[in-house]
C-alpha cells in the first residue's frame, strides 16, 4: 500500500526566497484578505476565489497562544515588534512542493473532495513543518492547492505552499529574539539558523529521511 507519506516524497526543489513581502505572500496563498498594521495596507487576493484551494494551517512555535493561529495576527506581531524593526523581515523560508496527484481523494463524479484529502495528509504535513521548524521557534503557515480541468488546468497539480517566518519566538519571554546581538567580546552575532542555511534546497519530507 502506498502512503502520504510516500507520496511526499515525490517533489521538485525550488530554491528559497528570502525576505519577501509575508502579509501579501500569506494573502496569496491562502486566497483571502489581509491587512499589514506596518505599512496600513490591505493585501486582498480573495478575488483569486477558492476552487484550487484545499485547505491551510499555521504551525506555532512553543509559547504562542491561539491568538497567533490568525496569520494576520501573527504576521502583524512581527512587523510591528520592535525586535524585528523593519517590514518585509519575516520570511526567511518560502517554497513550494509537488505532492503525488494519486492521494487527491475524489468524488464518484472526479471532482476533488477536500475534506477527505484534508485528513488523508494533513497529519503527515503538520509533523513535517514542526519537526524541521516549529519546535525551534519557527512559525510556519501553509496551503495546500489543487489544480485540475476544473479550474482551467490540462492536468492535475496537487501541490503545497509553504512560508516560514524568521523571527525565532521565545517561550519564555513569550516575545521574539532580535535577529542580532552583541556577545561579551562586543562582536556581533547572528542569531537566525535558518537564514544560515539560506543556500539549502528544502524538498518535501521522504521516507528514506525518516521524517514521516
Amino acid at each position: 500500500d502506498r502512503s502520504p507519506s510516500r507520496g511526499l516524497g515525490d517533489v521538485y526543489k525550488r530554491q528559497t526566497l528570502h525576505h519577501t513581502e509575508a502579509m501579501f505572500k500569506t494573502a496569496y496563498i491562502l486566497r483571502t484578505d489581509l491587512h499589514s498594521e506596518y505599512d496600513d495596507t490591505n493585501y486582498n487576493q480573495s478575488y483569486r476565489g477558492n476552487v484550487d484551494f484545499v485547505y491551510s494551517n499555521v504551525l506555532l512555535a512553543k509559547g504562542m497562544t491561539e491568538k497567533y493561529k490568525s496569520p494576520e495576527y501573527l504576521i502583524n506581531s512581527i512587523e510591528t515588534d520592535k525586535a524585528v524593526k523593519w517590514k518585509t523581515s519575516s520570511i526567511c523560508r518560502d517554497f513550494m512542493f509537488n505532492i503525488d496527484n494519486s492521494f487527491v481523494k475524489k468524488n464518484d463524479d472526479n471532482a476533488i473532495n477536500k475534506e477527505e484529502t484534508k485528513n488523508f495528509i494533513k497529519s503527515n504535513l503538520d509533523d513535517f513543518f514542526y519537526s524541521h521548524f516549529s519546535k525551534d521557534g519557527y512559525a510556519v503557515i501553509y496551503a495546500v492547492h489543487f489544480n485540475d480541468v476544473n479550474n482551467n488546468h490540462k492536468e492535475d497539480n496537487f501541490h503545497v505552499h509553504a512560508i516560514v517566518l524568521c523571527n525565532q519566538f521565545d517561550e519564555e519571554s513569550k516575545t521574539y529574539h532580535t535577529k542580532s546581538y552583541l556577545d561579551n567580546e562586543g562582536n556581533w552575532v547572528y542569531r537566525n539558523s535558518l537564514d544560515d542555511r539560506n543556500c539549502l534546497l528544502y524538498t518535501s519530507p521522504s521516507p528514506r529521511d525518516g521524517l514521516l
